[in-house]
């Protein structure tokens, strides 16, 4: 299969989709990418599809950075295989401190530290709580690993939170002793919730 643009004939390798981890709509901000951590310049398609072309056969990891989300990583191989719909990869972007949520979303922020405060990266965060229809629900993050927002994590709470809801943050990463942490939130306000992890 070949993309053709500008009279030159590339092969097609690897079709990546960016998805919006807080709305699970397609991402269509500018990207930044690598491939095995050389600077790389996909074609970018309509609906946060990106092509890349004319890579060497085998596993590449892929890398991307977008505005208001944490840096994200995929891995594809080439030649994809066919059809194309079961080739493309989607990469589910998590939003960092600085998404732009609705006004109206309730928003957790923070941080997670091991020993002496060493930020930890990867580190499982759950949140559950009710809705105002009593149902109950839950959404999973995780923390940054790298960069500035190392160990950071963000989460918006959908659904449409009961108001001063309680709601219990659980974090886990394998070598650390679990924690459950609450807090009591309120509409369109950003609550921080900073734990520290100690290990096994």
């Amino acid at each position: 299969m070949t993309v053709v643009q500008a009279s030159f004939s590339l092969q097609l390798s690897a079709v990546v989709q960016l998805i919006d981890g807080f709305t699970g709509l397609p991402a269509c901000a500018p990207a930044l990418f690598t491939v095995d951590g050389l600077a790389a310049h996909p074609l970018p398609k309509s609906q946060g599809f990106h092509a890349f072309t004319d890579l060497a056969d085998g596993p590449h990891r892929i890398e991307v950075v977008v505005d208001g989300f944490f840096p994200q990583a995929c891995t594809v191989t080439v030649p994809p295989p066919a059809p194309l719909a079961e080739a493309i990869v989607v990469c589910t972007l998590a939003p960092d401190p600085l998404y732009p949520y609705p006004a109206w979303i309730p928003v957790i922020l923070g941080q997670v530290t091991g020993p002496l405060g060493t930020p930890l990266g990867d580190v499982a965060v759950g949140a559950a709580y009710p809705s105002r229809s009593g149902a109950s629900r839950r959404l999973e993050t995780r923390t940054d690993r790298v960069g500035a927002y190392d160990g950071r994590y963000a989460l918006g709470l959908t659904g449409r939170p009961d108001p001063n809801a309680l709601v219990t943050l659980s974090f886990d990463k394998p070598g650390y002793a679990s924690q459950t942490s609450t807090v009591v939130i309120s509409s369109a306000a950003t609550h921080f919730v900073d734990v520290a992890l100690a290990p096994e």
